[in-house]
């Protein structure tokens, strides 16, 4: 079981759970903040608001440039969590928030973002503009694959399928794109009725061309699940593909959590191999439906905060399940895109069920952010770690896997010949790795995005 690997590799988790425990009893000892009022004073004598909520505001009277930055240059002295490594410099003096923030983060935050709140809210309600794929490419080769079509998108309806290669977008060749990193230029910018021109090579070796346009979709986190059937014991074994953490997961997760409940799925395989994050909640509602409710208020994970808001720090437990599957076993399919949310799911169920972890080691995020809102804008920074009931953080090289292996392009998510499905189905029946599959995809790897565009990354 990984989760036995993780302790052994991790020789402080015992003294990291004991500080935990430590920092919490502090925090009730001592009481929260409250309070507030509009000042943007950083002084650690001051209250601080109730979680998630800052004591301050910028002056939204006219919501000025300055303003802006005034509240971005404060909260990062502030709530931060690297407050501490903050630079002191001339906020006005920046042309834009996200120049500003940039100049403001850490050497090890490549996560903190602004945004609208319009464009914030749409992307967590799965409300999009684009074609409608996610996408991978080898710097090795020059070449650029489909690995996810959504249903419904331009995409879809243009008969765009997993595993088609891009050889040129929008006058762009793949090579040219690659070495030069002119994704932007080539894809263009999300509005309504953009055309974006593409030579593509299908799944059976032809080549084609077509012209989709941008449009609205829906990006439905669950496009897909099965059940299947362990030859070595009989047991269900459900399979779940989730592709992102957004404010949906209740009404994406029925359909799959109802099968999956009245089949008496006792093994499952969940699907994280694009899942860059997104809402902790919905990581919480999924743990607590796994895990079952006999493990219902059982110690998910902390939060842990800078010293400032250290009256923020909390446990976060399951909750009574809305289905109650109670799975045995779970195996995570993971790659280096796997990340966020995505990792704290996995992590928080390793102390209590028979884990395990195929594809390649994950992202490596264990911090999360709150959205504070200002003016039209959200500063999203990052604002606490994380860490399991165990005490297991920090992985910021990532969640080890216990089989190495590779997406498989040549199949669509969701069928068992699929490789890393295959590898999953095998492990549960035999407790075995498979050998890694070498195919010309071997060294695919995502586009190394900013802001929610990792999380949500898809054009």
């Amino acid at each position: 079981m990984l989760y036995n690997k993780l302790m052994k590799t991790n020789k402080f988790s015992q003294i990291k759970l004991f500080t935990i425990a430590i920092i919490l009893l502090l925090t009730v000892s001592c009481g929260g903040g409250g309070g507030g009022g509009n000042a943007a004073s950083t002084d650690d004598s001051a209250d601080v608001g109730p979680i998630g909520f800052l004591a301050y505001t910028p002056d939204t009277s006219e919501c000025t440039e300055t303003a802006q930055r005034e509240f971005i240059y404060t909260a990062m002295h502030d709530v931060y969590l690297w407050s501490s490594n903050t630079p002191s410099l001339s906020p006005t003096s920046y042309s834009s928030n996200t120049e500003l923030l940039n100049a403001l983060k850490y050497s090890a935050d490549k996560w903190s973002y602004v945004i609208s709140q319009a464009d914030y809210n749409a992307y967590y309600s799965g409300d999009n503009i684009g074609m409608g794929f996610k996408y991978a490419y080898s710097a090795l080769n020059n070449e650029i694959f489909l690995t996810f079509v959504y249903p419904g998108s331009p995409a879809d309806n243009a008969s765009l399928e997993r595993g088609y290669e891009l050889t040129n977008i929008n006058g762009y060749s793949a090579t040219d794109i690659i070495q030069n990193s002119s994704w932007d230029d080539a894809f263009g910018p999300n509005e309504l009725g953009y055309n974006v021109g593409l030579t593509y090579i299908d799944n059976n070796n032809n080549t084609g061309t077509v012209s989709l346009t941008k449009d609205t979709y829906t990006a439905d986190s669950v496009p897909a699940y099965d059940i299947f059937t362990n030859n070595s014991n009989g047991e269900k074994i459900g399979y779940l593909l989730y592709l992102h953490f957004n404010s949906n997961y209740t009404s994406d997760l029925s359909a799959a959590f109802t099968a999956f409940r009245d089949n008496g799925v006792k093994e499952l395989v969940i699907d994280l191999r694009y899942n860059g994050g997104g809402q902790t909640s919905a990581a919480r509602y999924i743990a607590s439906a796994v895990a079952g409710s006999s493990l219902a208020y059982e110690i998910l994970y902390y939060y842990i905060h800078n010293t400032r808001y250290s009256s923020w720090n909390r446990a976060v437990a399951l909750t009574a399940p809305s289905y109650d599957l109670a799975v045995d076993k779970v195996v995570f399919l993971v790659s280096d895109k796997t990340a966020s949310s995505s990792e704290l799911l996995i992590t928080g169920l390793q102390p209590y069920i028979s884990t395990y972890l195929i594809g390649s080691d994950t992202y490596g995020k264990p911090a999360g952010m709150y959205s504070f809102p200002f003016c039209s804008n959200y500063l999203v920074p990052i604002s606490f770690q994380t860490y399991n009931s165990a005490g297991y953080g920090e992985y910021y090289s990532g969640v080890p896997v216990d089989c190495d292996d590779t997406d498989d392009l040549e199949h669509q998510l969701g069928d068992p010949n699929e490789r890393m499905l295959q590898n999953a189905i095998n492990y549960l029946e035999n407790g075995t790795c498979l050998s890694r599959s070498r195919t010309k995809t071997n060294d695919l790897k995502a586009e190394e995005r900013e802001g929610i565009y990792r999380v949500f990354n898809f054009r």
